[in-house]
């Protein structure tokens, strides 16, 4: 085991320093619902998209995510692949299967050919290869902010009709 005495600090005197970060006029503004069983991923995925300025809402697996997206608004969903139960597949295609027409961002392990195919065959708009940098996340999401900064409450809920498409593969 390990000791240590520490000093407590003293309050510093004047105004508190400004803590770097985006500006308001470069936050994205999304809600999010991200559906994802590793707690590891999902606290960073939540620091990410907090610091984006988008406002997530996680679900462990795809059944409580589809729950979660028929009971309040998003606007996008980002969905692991590899899930127990319902899958993100599986998701994207209950979502199609409702009318759902916002974007979903599959969430995955391997970058290949095979897993483009498998993403666009389940109806999915895109996929990002975990782990995932903050600037490829930004970079993927930039292209589904179409719209000044949505309105609280359901009034801004409306689902999207015509979705702007970002570039499939993991590249962004």
């Amino acid at each position: 085991s390990v000791s240590f005495m520490l000093d407590q600090a003293q309050a510093p005197c004047g105004p508190a320093p400004q803590l770097q970060g985006p500006h308001a006029h470069d936050l994205l503004n999304l809600r999010i619902l991200v559906v994802e069983g590793n707690l590891i991923n999902q606290a960073t995925l939540h620091d990410q998209l907090m610091h984006l300025g988008c406002r997530p809402t996680f679900a462990s697996d795809g059944a409580e995510g589809l729950a979660l997206w028929n009971i309040q608004p998003f606007d996008l969903v980002m969905a692991d692949t590899d899930l127990p139960g319902m899958n993100g597949y599986a998701l994207a295609r209950a979502l199609r299967a409702q009318g759902t027409t916002a974007p979903v961002i599959a969430l995955v392990t391997s970058a290949s050919r095979a897993e483009e195919q498998r993403c666009s065959a389940a109806g999915m708009d895109g996929w990002l290869a975990k782990p995932i940098g903050l600037r490829e996340l930004r970079q993927r999401l930039q292209a589904y902010v179409t719209a000044p900064p949505h309105a609280q409450g359901l009034a801004g809920a409306a689902p999207r009709t015509e979705p702007r498409r970002a570039r499939r593969g993991g590249a962004g």
